[in-house]
């Protein structure tokens, strides 16, 4: 089962986006006030959290990264494109696990942060996979199509010449 690479990045990219979103809602509730991630963290850093600096710092970029993956569609390199996805995915989607084994009341961004981050590293995943392979759609196969349609005219009709044949045949030479 071949993978269509414009299919992946399509789902990839809408999760990238839907993570953005996801990172603004509310994700805890503590006390009445409600905190969206990014506030979170920052509450945890006042708090004295020192070891999620690293993840805190990750977080930020997160916008950055769905920024990049955009230019990695524009610019042709979308198996790049689908790894940066795959990545942020793991990270937002553990970020939600994380939030839901504190004991915090859980707010609509960690459920809209979990299922997207699942949908969004198989997605990218699978758009690494098949920007990188050449799945369909990708800049291989257009290769392999060629290749495949240059020897089926070689082996069409023995009695045709090469000019008749055509430029593939031309180019090989």
């Amino acid at each position: 089962m071949s993978i269509d690479r414009r299919i992946a990045l399509g789902v990839a990219g809408a999760a990238a986006v839907l993570e953005l979103l996801a990172g603004q809602l509310e994700w805890v509730r503590i006390g009445e006030a409600g905190r969206n991630s990014y506030e979170l963290f920052r509450s945890a850093q006042r708090l004295g959290f020192d070891q999620l600096t690293v993840f805190r710092v990750i977080w930020f970029l997160m916008p950055v990264a769905t920024l990049a993956f955009g230019l990695c569609v524009v610019t042709g390199r979308s198996a790049l494109g689908g790894w940066m996805v795959a990545a942020q995915s793991l990270v937002v989607g553990a970020a939600g696990l994380a939030v839901l084994t504190t004991g915090l009341d859980p707010g609509p961004g960690v459920m809209m942060a979990i299922p997207c981050g699942i949908v969004g590293l198989g997605a990218g995943v699978a758009a690494g996979v098949a920007g990188s392979s050449g799945g369909a759609g990708g800049p291989t196969v257009a290769r392999r199509s060629r290749k495949e349609l240059k020897e089926r005219i070689d082996d069409s009709d023995p009695r045709m010449t090469n000019a008749e044949k055509g430029p593939a045949i031309d180019e090989r030479s």
